[in-house]
């Protein structure tokens, strides 16, 4: 079976470690991870060490739809790579003169129509993201 990578870009005028705390804080991350307003992550377990879990689940058109996996590299506040179910994502966060860039790469996608669900779902977090990195206190 081909896989494939999804790689998205986004420049925020928030710090590094304002935007990475708003991946590894679950209060912050639970606000605007997720494919819509209303379908957002449950997160059972974010484990955010080398190692760590993670477990968490999403009604998806009235399907529970469940996901474990393991952080592999964390890098405060640069880099965050965890195993998703059987993809991997990986989120590079680099300082900018007036806040952060994130590159977020997600790969191992199963086919074109995962492509396309996971790009919609990451479009919506991204910019969400910006919104609620804002509001944290590093």
């Amino acid at each position: 079976m081909t896989t494939r990578t999804l790689e998205l870009e986004r420049t925020y005028l928030v710090e590094p470690d304002r935007l990475f705390a708003a991946w590894t804080d679950v209060t912050v991350l639970t606000t605007w991870w997720g494919c819509a307003d209303d379908m957002l992550w449950t997160v059972h377990s974010w484990d955010v060490r080398p190692g760590g879990e993670l477990h968490v689940s999403l009604d998806f058109d009235g399907t529970p739809f469940v996901v474990r996996g393991e952080f592999l590299v964390v890098d405060e506040p640069h880099r965050l790579r965890y195993r998703f179910g059987e993809e991997v994502v990986d989120v590079e966060i680099t300082a900018t003169a007036d806040g952060s860039h994130l590159r977020l790469t997600h790969s191992e996608l199963p086919g074109d129509e995962q492509h396309a669900i996971v790009e919609g779902g990451w479009t919506h977090a991204l910019d969400l993201l910006g919104v609620r990195a804002a509001g944290v206190d590093a």
